[in-house]
Parts: C-alpha cells; structure tokens; sequence
C-alpha cells in the first residue's frame, strides 16, 4: 500500500509540472513533490462511492495513454509542426473544462465541476471509439480508452449528490457525429485524430487537477 501511495504522489507532481505553463489552472499553480506527501488520494470515499485514488490513477491513465498515441501520430504523419494553425481550425466542438465549469479556482465548486467533468467524459465517447477504429496500422495495439474513461465518469457522477443533473449524449447526435467523422479521408482524417487527442489530453489535465483539489479538500 506504501508503494501504490508514493506512485500516486509522484505522476501527480508529475502532470502538474508538465502542464505548468497550460492556459489557466483549474486547481492552482504550485509544484513540488513535497506538496503531495499528505495528499489522502487512497482515503475511501463515502459508502458506496468509488476512493479518489481509482480516479486519480483513471485520469492519468488516460491522459498518458492520449498523450503517447498522439506524439506517435505526429512522427509517423509529420504533421504536427503546424499544430496552432489546425487547432485554431478545429470545429468539432469537443467538450472542453472552462472557467465557468466550476473546476478553477478561486470559485471551485465540487458538485458543478463533477457534472461537467462526467458529462464531458460521457460525449468523449463517439471521438474516442473513432481513434481506436481509425488506430494507423494499428499502432495502437490491443488498448481501449474507452472503457476506462467510461469508467471514470461513473465514478466522478457517483461523487455526486444529484447524479441524475449530468449530461448524457443522445444516441442520435453521437450517430450523426460518428457518420460525419468516418466520411474524412487521408490527411482530413490524420488532422481529425490529431485534434481529438489534443482536446482529450487537455481535458485529462484538467480533470487530473480538479480530482488532486477533491484529494486536497478532503484531507
């Protein structure tokens, strides 16, 4: 148990000061490792609800995984260099974590950031399952992140006191966004995948800092 609180501690840090210097920080902007030596990540959660820590290790899962699939996208595409300029073209409206979610502080509100982080994670579903279909010669294995990011937003939603208030997708928007992503071809569908994996890495970042607040808050 000793060994699996000190790993924890440590890709916490470790995502902190790889974000540092990201556009606004959900959960402050201080680094170190000793700032996590108390953080109570393995504390079990209330009766029925999932520890923090399986969230936690959830959340940086997934935006590793995200992350790694993605600088492997742009060695073998080579189309990264221009990455601001795709970014700046993206109209795909991937859900996002903005000031307003409740997630930033000052004005951290737990049961607000807990429903847009799992309604977000919800609509991820129909971009993620296409990265995974779309995988280039299958480089990315086996993996699904899918089911792992469904299972994270069960857990943030049973954190809840109103669960029912989180946004579900309705199947038919998920339908027609899913028909519109396979219609893209060649290097339409490389930038494709590109941009999503961008908007669910930065959305794992913050996910990541709002789940280490909730570990903090409930020291």
């Amino acid at each position: 148990m000793r060994v699996l609180l000190s790993a924890c501690y440590f890709w916490a840090a470790t995502v902190l000061l790889k974000s540092f210097g990201a556009l606004g920080f959900p959960v402050g902007d201080s680094s170190g490792d000793e700032e996590f030596s108390d953080v109570p990540c393995a504390r079990a959660s209330p009766v029925g609800r999932p520890p923090l820590h399986t969230s936690a290790y959830l959340a940086h899962w997934l935006w590793e995984t995200a992350a790694s699939w993605n600088e492997l996208l742009c060695k073998e595409q080579d189309m990264c260099k221009g990455s601001m300029e795709i970014v700046n073209q993206n109209n795909l409206h991937l859900p996002k974590i903005t000031p307003n979610n409740g997630c930033y502080e000052p004005g951290f509100e737990k049961e607000t950031c807990l429903r847009n982080l799992s309604s977000g994670l919800y609509k991820f579903q129909t971009y993620l399952e296409y990265i995974e279909e779309a995988s280039i010669d299958g480089a990315h294995g086996t993996t699904s992140i899918w089911p792992s990011t469904q299972r994270l937003a069960n857990n943030l939603r049973s954190m809840m006191n109103n669960p029912d208030t989180v946004t579900m997708p309705l199947p038919e928007n998920q339908k027609a966004i899913s028909a519109e992503l396979r219609e893209q071809r060649h290097w339409n569908a490389t930038v494709t995948k590109h941009l999503i994996l961008q908007g669910f890495i930065s959305f794992m970042e913050k996910t990541t800092r709002a789940i280490r607040h909730l570990c903090m808050a409930n020291a």
